[in-house]
């Protein structure tokens, strides 16, 4: 709303008076002005000119054809640097939760890149479907996509036995390998995930499952109880995957990307071991170092926090007790 209000006493005013006007409906005035409004004025005149006559009759998709087009037209010079600039922020997203054990990836890439990939699932579905294959395209495609980042190297749609796909990391509770139903599994860099779901990823000969084995009574992973100052990749690995994410409780940077800090230094006799280790983003390890926070983990992978001014925080577990403050202010 304030976008077309800028627009309609500024430079792109014939967009918001063919919407005024009927002429235009308002996703079509928002295209306009979101496509326009960064580009030179002279430019946006020009492109405004071009586009919005038959704009009326055009479905958004043909418009937003339209507007990149009239652009380069009009200044291909300019549409060279922004390519170039967009390009540099090309990126693929982490995956996205969705229900019953989905998840979607969203990727921006250069065009060219994008609509090459599009050709070659659509390629390696086809092939597959002239096969006999019975699954649909759809399914075939998003196959495609798996088998070309996981197990690339046979050329064709699914799994290939020839080489391993990545490491895949699910942590589960022992008595769901032996078929039990009751609890779920988590997989990391997404979340909950059904028994049953993680037992075919166990069964799965192409990828590098590791199944991280919880004690059944606390739920917590079972460490490798080695000491040495900098913990063994394999004992990192345990930490940063047991916590997910930095253990402040106001912070989501991904444990991966975090120290691995001792709870108690190192220099004053704290072991290194998953009971003294936490994944902290480096803002938060210093301030924790040196700002005058209290961090203590009463267990492996519960984390309490005390602020400077004794406001008390708990992640990775119940609530923290609070015997002489039973209504603490919050964090």
């Amino acid at each position: 709303m304030v976008r077309l209000a800028r627009g309609g006493e500024g430079h792109l005013s014939d967009t918001v008076d063919a919407l005024r006007a009927g002429v235009i409906d308002e996703a079509k005035a928002h295209l306009i002005m979101e496509t326009l409004e960064p580009t030179a004025i002279p430019v946006a005149f020009d492109v405004q000119d071009q586009v919005l006559p038959r704009a009326g009759s055009r479905t958004l998709s043909q418009l937003r054809a339209d507007l990149q087009a009239a652009l380069i037209a009009v200044d291909p010079r300019d549409a060279a640097c922004r390519h170039a600039s967009a390009a540099a922020e090309r990126r693929l997203c982490r995956p996205r939760v969705l229900p019953d054990g989905m998840a979607s990836l969203y990727a921006v890439l250069p065009a060219t890149d994008a609509v090459a990939i599009d050709l070659a699932l659509n390629d390696a579905a086809r092939a597959a479907a002239t096969r006999g294959d019975a699954r649909t395209i759809d399914q075939l495609r998003a196959d495609a996509f798996v088998d070309a980042l996981t197990c690339a190297g046979n050329g064709q749609v699914g799994p290939s036995p020839t080489r391993p796909g990545p490491a895949v990391h699910v942590t589960v509770p022992i008595g769901v390998l032996a078929g039990d139903d009751a609890v779920a599994a988590t997989l990391t860099g997404y979340g909950a995930i059904a028994p049953a779901q993680a037992r075919r990823i166990a069964a799965d000969p192409t990828s590098t499952w590791r199944r991280l084995l919880t004690d059944p009574a606390t739920g917590q992973v079972l460490d490798y109880g080695q000491t040495r100052y900098r913990p063994p990749k394999e004992l990192a690995e345990i930490i940063r995957l047991r916590d997910g994410a930095c253990v402040m409780p106001t912070c989501n940077a991904a444990a991966g990307s975090c120290d691995l800090d001792h709870t108690v230094p190192y220099a004053s006799g704290g072991a290194t071991s998953a009971a003294n280790l936490g994944a902290l983003c480096r803002h938060h390890h210093l301030l924790k170092t040196h700002g005058g926070w209290r961090l203590e983990q009463p267990e492996p992978g519960t984390f309490d926090w005390t602020t400077p001014v004794r406001r008390a925080a708990r992640t990775g577990g119940t609530p923290p007790p609070h015997e002489s403050d039973p209504d603490p202010p919050p964090f």
